[in-house]
């Protein structure tokens, strides 16, 4: 009998790595390589830096849309869907010319493609539950998917960059396929317990020390995230291939499955508050080496993988911390509405400022100054981060305190 449960945990491990695997693939596709579309269809640094910071506000318009739909018509469904219409919108880019048609096209493929990652999650998630099963082996999948696809296609895309825009839909369908792999699950879950205490929730968390600390870190760490989109043009720059520029994405994905193996060793003697400060001076030295990179053109796609590895205990150490503090710390009924006040500082507010702000000295500076640049506003932006983590950790020292005089 507990063989026969033994065999079945691996299954539905297997399978729920394999859904990670292809769900992940066409992102793969696009955002190693987008911007060097950009680059080839005449595009500058400060319009790509346009398109990419305007395009990172579609979640904050759409995402809960499609997540509103998505607990009213089951969650595998709209999944499929939201894979498929991005897989139609994308190849749109082919048909037209100019930097306001590539930006209109840009927001309608991100408004179908932006609730595809939180999607897979939550499925998942769910998935795991049900099964009892643990996320982050399955997670890791989802990163190997990611990384492995510039590897494949990159020769392709090295001959003509115009190729990106028939294999994205293809790899898309191999993703709306995945989802068949999953349970439908169930529609208008938790539909209550949403709409309780929703009143004035935003006013309260923002409020919170703890919440305020982890909006500080996510949007000085996810500043660096507003530059991903050039990475790939400014190693281009110093003369390297398309092929490996594309390959620097799947460095940083590489990275991440380690991350994701040994993250309960990486945290076992530290707070998670004090390893998301630990991620503020990681993600300037990132930048720093990026920067530093531009001197040795020889040597430069070295440096890149260098700075590309520091993503996993930069950003995404980041990240999977913030989701842990915010699970733990905010009351059951404001979890929900936390979790995505964060994710819209990290994925939409921050992000986009970074692309403003790195397209912008990008032109005026360069590429290499901007790296400089930016390392030095991520290390200003650690300053209030740090002085509310030191307010916190005296008031949680004199709480017990004034805990026995009051006894």
């Amino acid at each position: 009998m507990r063989l026969r449960e033994a065999l079945q945990d691996k299954a539905d491990t297997l399978r729920g790595s394999l859904f990670f695997f292809l769900a992940y693939m066409p992102n793969g596709i696009y955002y190693p390589f987008i911007s060097i579309y950009y680059k080839e269809i005449g595009l500058n640094m400060s319009q790509i830096g346009i398109i990419s910071a305007v395009s990172l506000f579609v979640p904050m318009a759409v995402q809960t849309l499609w997540g509103r739909l998505a607990d009213r018509t089951g969650r595998r469904r709209i999944l499929m869907l939201t894979l498929l219409l991005s897989g139609l919108s994308l190849p749109l880019l082919h048909f037209g010319q100019g930097y306001v048609y590539a930006l209109l096209i840009t927001l309608l493929f991100v408004a179908m493609n932006t609730s595809t990652q939180p999607l897979t999650e939550t499925i998942a998630l769910d998935y795991c539950q049900a099964r009892r099963l643990r996320f982050a082996p399955m997670r890791v999948w989802g990163s190997i998917g990611f990384g492995v696809v510039p590897i494949a296609i990159g020769g392709l895309l090295d001959q003509d960059i115009d190729n990106m825009l028939w294999l994205y839909p293809v790899v898309s369908a191999v993703a709306v396929a995945s989802c068949l792999l999953m349970p439908k699950g169930q529609a208008g879950l938790a539909q209550g317990a949403r709409a309780k205490g929703e009143k004035g929730t935003l006013r309260r968390l923002l409020k919170d020390p703890l919440v305020d600390f982890v909006l500080m870190v996510n949007f000085a760490v996810a500043l660096c995230m507003g530059m991903s989109n050039f990475l790939p043009v400014y190693a281009v720059e110093m003369g390297v291939s398309t092929d490996l520029a594309g390959k620097l994405n799947t460095v940083s994905a590489a990275c991440e499955v380690p991350f994701y193996l040994f993250v309960d060793f990486f945290l076992r003697k530290r707070s998670k508050e004090q390893v998301m400060l630990f991620t503020l001076l990681t993600t300037v030295l990132r930048m720093l080496i990026a920067y530093v990179a531009g001197f040795f053109p020889a040597q430069g796609f070295l440096l890149l993988c260098a700075s590309q590895m520091l993503h996993s205990v930069s950003y995404v150490c980041m990240s999977f911390c913030s989701v842990q503090l915010i699970h733990a710390h905010v009351p059951e009924q404001h979890k929900a509405t936390a979790q995505t006040l964060v994710a819209m500082i990290a994925l939409g507010l921050a992000r986009a400022a970074g692309s403003l702000i790195f397209g912008q000295m990008g032109d005026s500076l360069g590429l290499q100054s901007a790296y400089l640049a930016l390392s030095g506003i991520i290390a200003a932006g650690a300053i209030p981060s740090l002085l509310l983590y030191r307010r916190m950790r005296r008031a949680a020292q004199g709480a017990p305190a004034q805990g026995v005089q009051a006894g």
